[in-house]
């Protein structure tokens, strides 16, 4: 749990690439999301944790059990979404057919399964990636390509 403004104060500190985001207002200006918003596709993509955590000197650590789980991955889905009735995650305008165990992620597409098992289903503006279950996260290794 952090403050805005001294997170930000962190990151000019610790953070090299922190530059980028010189121009950002404070955080009560009505300006800051717009702002934000604009600036931040051009930062770099790099963890809070190697940016400013292993840096800061203004770090403290509270025991606790707080309990983690790193939602940052497609098999959190199965953790956190409520499953149909054949255990399959659908999200977006999807018809299934004798399908189970699936994940289907999609805008307003309508997407059909069709006697599908394990697999998973991942529609984007500019890519749709289907493939086996298991290796669903093995998605962001093909985000470049």
């Amino acid at each position: 749990m952090f403050d805005v403004n001294n997170m930000l104060k962190e990151l000019k500190q610790n953070y090299s690439g922190y530059s980028v985001l010189e121009d950002l207002p404070d955080i009560a200006d009505n300006n800051y999301k717009d702002k934000l918003s604009k600036l931040y596709p051009e930062c770099e993509a790099i963890s809070i944790d190697y940016a400013v955590m292993e840096k800061s000197r203004n770090i403290y650590v509270v025991p606790g059990n707080f309990g983690w789980d790193d939602i940052g991955t497609w098999n959190s889905l199965e953790r956190y979404i409520e499953k149909d009735e054949n255990d399959n995650i659908l999200n977006g305008n999807i018809i299934t057919y004798n399908s189970k165990n699936n994940v289907v992620y999609s805008g307003d597409k309508k997407i059909i399964l069709l006697d599908a098992d394990n697999v998973f289903c991942i529609d984007t503006d500019n890519v749709l990636v289907i493939g086996n279950k298991d290796s669903i996260n093995k998605v962001h290794e093909l985000r470049n390509k």
